[in-house]
């Protein structure tokens, strides 16, 4: 992947599991036409988290989504965080995803 490549998947990853944990912890504040966008395996998230970590370290960017770091490919430290709703970022998720999904979004 080249520096682009890897920098726009990057940005992609991170508001997606900010995306699927909000979900995970709170699918009453998500509308129902995202549920099934947003209901992946415990496996699925692990690995699109595994691979968040991975960008973090080549792009030298600060991990902001994850509790866990890796250890080679394992994964050391906590489960899924709680979200904090007085993070912008989450409260950007939250707005789009407590209201319809437009199709094809």
């Amino acid at each position: 992947m080249t520096y682009v490549e890897e920098r726009a998947r990057f940005v992609k990853l991170s508001w997606d599991l900010l995306a699927y944990k909000l979900y995970y912890y709170y699918p009453e504040k998500v509308h129902p036409s995202w549920h099934k966008k947003l209901d992946i395996p415990d496996n699925e998230y692990d690995e699109l988290e595994r691979e968040y970590l991975k960008l973090c370290l080549s792009l030298d960017e600060k991990n902001t989504v994850a509790t866990k770091v890796l250890l080679g490919d394992t994964f050391i430290g906590p489960g899924m965080i709680e979200l904090d709703f007085e993070r912008p970022s989450v409260q950007q998720v939250l707005k789009k995803h407590s209201k319809r999904r437009r199709n094809g979004r």
